[in-house]
């Protein structure tokens, strides 16, 4: 509407000047007899017409509209919106694009946590789909809304949120049945079959220790000079301080570099503290088969802790 009525304004100077013209037409050309008349007996033409002007009350000529110009004003008024709405396309699509590449990357990360709290199949009840729920929101409270914010797209957030919560809902899904022969109600003898048999796909030499007497380590691996000792767990609830320790005393006493503790659960915020004191490795299975010791300190999954 407002790029309508700027069109018809604009038509409307551009017709004045055509009826000034109209109203007032130049003079005639002066006759060859007024050249040879002295300055002296030349009558003073122009000040006679604006005094007519002026007398018979009728406006003075309007001056000429330059057509080039008043086409360029009437297309930037009318293209106007049409630029800011670019504008604002082209910074919603580079917030999306922003967030989704940040999902990409923690893709891995989304998953476990996905498997941690629902498990390989969506069997969890209410509580559970309500604590995914959670752990959504705080991924993008503590990551996605920081990353808009330092590149100044954090206005866009609320553009974005609901194309950012689908895709990690994507993401965590994707596989959804997790390391093949996984299976939530297996034995815990065969889930220490399993996690053995991540580490060989990881390039890791594994033996199992005795059901009775492993003072702590289900697993013992080598690779490359490097001797490993791995406790597992395949729980419901959380792992807690017990498992850490277990392993802790494992290694000191297998004579091992290094030491971790793989389940399908989560860690309590108490096992993870008491990890970090003694050099102690927390994992996922879905981790296992990209393990390598010199990446302990960034193994610990800090978000396990409900």
């Amino acid at each position: 509407m407002k790029t309508s009525l700027a069109a018809a304004g604009l038509l409307l100077l551009l017709a004045a000047p055509a009826q000034g013209r109209d109203a007032h037409p130049s003079p005639p050309a002066a006759s060859a007899s007024v050249h040879h008349r002295s300055p002296a007996h030349r009558s003073p033409a122009l000040p006679h017409r604006a005094a007519s002007h002026r007398t018979n009350g009728s406006p003075p000529p309007v001056p000429g509209w330059s057509l080039p110009a008043a086409l360029a004003l009437l297309l930037g008024s009318a293209s106007a919106p049409l630029l800011r709405r670019r504008v604002r396309i082209r910074r919603r699509r580079r917030a999306l694009l922003l967030v989704r590449a940040e999902i990409d990357r923690a893709a891995v990360k989304l998953r476990i946590r996905r498997l941690q709290v629902l498990g390989v199949e969506r069997r969890g009840g209410k509580q559970d789909a309500e604590r995914w729920k959670k752990e959504k929101i705080r991924f993008c409270d503590t990551t996605l809304r920081p990353v808009l914010a330092r590149r100044g797209l954090g206005a866009w957030w609320p553009a974005v949120e609901a194309s950012a919560l689908r895709h990690i809902e994507h993401v965590a899904w994707r596989g959804r049945n997790g390391a093949a022969g996984f299976d939530p109600g297996m034995h815990p003898l065969d889930y220490e079959r399993f996690c053995a048999r991540l580490l060989e796909q990881a390039g890791w030499k594994t033996r199992l220790t005795p059901a009775s007497g492993d003072q702590g380590a289900d697993i013992l691996a080598t690779r490359a000079g490097c001797r490993l000792v791995v406790q597992c767990k395949l729980y419901r609830s959380a792992v807690g301080n017990d498992a850490v320790q277990q392993v802790a005393a494992a290694r000191a006493h297998q004579g091992a570099q290094a030491a971790i503790v793989v389940s399908n659960a989560r860690f309590t915020a108490a096992a993870q503290a008491l990890a970090r004191t003694n050099r102690v490795t927390l994992l996922h299975h879905e981790e296992l088969r990209d393990y390598r010791p010199e990446r302990a300190a960034s193994d610990t999954i800090p978000s396990a802790t409900r």
